[in-house]
């Protein structure tokens, strides 16, 4: 293994563009939302999603073609995933990593020893062998001998993972099994290898660490199209977004309906348009002439509306499902029930037009999307 400076000069490094998503609560550190500890919230951190977390940098071997970075095409939630691109004949290894320290040396990194899996969301694309991978963390010098776990195949925990759709892998940490002298208090790094020829690329996002205690990732029933509808998984798989001043402190609160988590947002400041500040999940897969229904539970510190949508989430953005619904202060459960205007694998779900006033406070619960 080598040094930094002597890595450096044999991989081609890509330094992670700034992709923020303006969440006041979100601490510059810890690479994780602001979630209160509740008895329904699982113990899970995401060190890298492009968005929350989205401090990072990559290497690629560039012998053989590879290149690794953000790019905002091929997405599980927000806006952005790491793309691993390689091309070979299997004559030369065909690897690359993210480290969502930035290669900072020294004392930086996630802590793994309260989590018992890594976890992460991949689609594969093209022609790819097995996908292999694992954890490196940090030290005073970057890249030795003992910073490495050993590998494990991805197809081990997801057979299915070659077929073009986003899976979620979970993988125990006991699994990644640490060698004498690993430091599991300062992990920074996903190593990952298309074991074999290949022509393709990996798509990687929410990249994090959970004790295991809730698979946030299974609907809730069968036909559910959202993903941790109930926020049980704190703000995962949904997007917060505030712009031209539009801001917001976001959190998670165990306040819903029987004490169930509850998705906060309180406003701190407004901008020219309420829409600019609004939250949303995307990746929402829905089919033209298909009836849909939303529902959910809102309540407000004051008597208002909002409106929800159905909207493309890329250009041109449209939204002709658009319905203004009444808020007041006690939990009410409303129903927006919306025909598909097209056929679409990446629309989404929008709660917006929430930034109308300072001190304005919203609380939303329990949402579902299902078709009817």
């Amino acid at each position: 293994m080598t040094s930094l400076s002597s890595r450096m000069s044999q991989f081609a490094m890509v330094a992670l563009a700034s992709f923020t998503i303006n969440l006041v609560a979100a601490p510059a550190e810890l690479d994780t939302p602001s979630v209160p500890a509740t008895s329904a919230a699982p113990r899970r951190v995401v060190v890298w999603d492009g968005e929350q977390a989205s401090k990072g940098a990559g290497w690629a071997n560039p012998k053989s073609t590879c290149t690794v970075g953000p790019q905002a095409v091929e997405v599980h939630s927000g806006n952005t995933a790491v793309e691993f691109k390689f091309k070979g004949g299997g004559e030369e290894w065909l690897g690359a990593g993210w480290n969502w320290c930035a290669f900072q040396t020294g004392p930086y990194g996630t802590d793994i020893t309260p989590f018992k899996n890594f976890t992460f969301w991949m689609k594969t694309k093209g022609r790819v062998a097995d996908v292999q991978l694992n954890l490196l963390c940090n030290g005073k010098e970057f890249d030795m001998p003992e910073h490495h776990t050993e590998k494990v195949s991805a197809l081990s925990y997801c057979p299915q993972l070659l077929d073009g759709e986003w899976h979620k892998v979970s993988i125990p940490l006991a699994d990644l099994k640490q060698p004498k002298g690993f430091d599991s208090l300062h992990v920074g790094e996903l190593q990952i290898f298309n074991a074999g020829e290949g022509k393709g690329s990996f798509f990687i996002d929410d990249i994090g660490f959970d004790d295991g205690s809730v698979d946030i990732a299974v609907a809730a029933a069968p036909d559910e199209v959202l993903v941790n509808g109930n926020f049980a998984g704190g703000i995962t798989n949904w997007v917060v977004e505030q712009t031209m001043g539009a801001t917001g402190r976001v959190e998670i609160v165990p306040e819903g309906p029987e004490g169930k988590p509850a998705l906060r947002i309180k406003v701190l400041s407004i901008s020219d348009q309420s829409w600019r500040l609004q939250f949303y999940q995307n990746g929402i897969r829905v089919k033209k002439g298909k009836t849909y229904a939303l529902t959910f539970w809102a309540k407000s510190n004051q008597d208002g509306d909002f409106n929800v949508n159905c909207q493309q989430n890329h250009e041109p953005w449209a939204h002709p499902t658009q319905e203004t619904m009444p808020i007041s202060t006690e939990w009410k459960q409303e129903q927006f029930d919306f025909v598909a205007a097209w056929d679409d694998d990446n629309a989404r779900i929008t709660f917006t037009n929430l930034g109308t006033a300072p001190d304005r406070v919203y609380w939303f619960a329990n949402c579902s999307l299902l078709p009817k």
